[in-house]
Formats: C-alpha cells, structure tokens, sequence
C-alpha cells in the first residue's frame, strides 16, 4: 500500500522530535488515501452501535430480558474504541464476543445466533489492521518516500 501523502514537505520532523512524522494518527486517517478504510471503520461501528441499540430495544420491550443490556454495553464500548482509536483489540475482543455469544446462543436455542456480530467483527480486524499498517508504514517513512 502506497502511503506518500502528498503535500508534505521533504524535512518532516516536529521540533525536538527527529523521526516523527509530520501528521498525528488522526490527521493521517483523514486523508484522501485513507477514506476508504476510514469508511470501513466507521461502518463497522455504526453496524455495532444499531446492533447494539436493536438488541436492547427488542429484547427489553418483548421479553423484559434486562441482562442483555451488559452485553450492549460491551458492545458500544468495543464499537467506540474501533470507532475513535481505530483500536485492533477493540476490534479483536468484539471478534471473541462475537464467538462466544454464538456458542452460547447454540447452546441455549439450538441455533446460532448474533452471527452479523462476528461478520462486522471481522471486517473491523480486516480494516483496523490495514489502517494500522499504513499508519506504520507512513511513521516509519517520516512522511517522505
């Protein structure tokens, strides 16, 4: 992945700090060449924020299951730290949840359940991981290749 942004200068360093690159992390995700994972990132949050929301709304409404409001919590914390860290373990750990939840949800009806969790999980470890490596790419490149 080619990560040359362009419009920065030659002599990318902050002051008193050789070797920093130019943009911080969230300067850098907002650039043209990052939209696209940008994009995907956010999408997999809002999908875990509506997932999230859905889940409590229908199961508080219809069954007056208040135990499922741990797992939404979890859920839009993991979604936030995909969403404003970019974080890998944020994306990662919703991938476990995501497992565990549906083995426990084959255990209990018989069928798996909360598999559009593990399908936003995934991609959320696909684009945080990509993200993160163009973000190393372009630190370790000082912004200038």
């Amino acid at each position: 992945m080619d990560v040359r942004i362009k419009g920065v200068k030659q002599s990318a360093y902050r002051i008193g700090y050789p070797g920093d690159p130019v943009m911080t992390r969230s300067e850098f995700l907002k650039t043209k060449e990052m939209k696209k994972i940008r994009a995907n990132i956010f999408a997999c949050a809002a999908l875990g924020y509506a997932i999230a929301v859905g889940s409590v709304i229908v199961n508080v409404i219809q069954s007056r299951n208040f135990s499922v409001i741990i797992d939404a919590a979890f859920l839009i914390a993991m979604s936030l730290l995909i969403h404003l860290l970019q974080s890998r373990v944020g994306a990662i750990l919703t991938g476990v949840y995501a497992v565990i939840n549906i083995g426990v949800m084959y255990y209990m009806n018989g069928k798996p359940g909360g598999i559009i969790v593990l399908a936003v999980a995934i991609y959320a470890i696909i684009y945080t991981f990509k993200f993160q490596k163009a973000w190393h790419e372009y630190k370790n490149s000082n912004g200038n290749s």
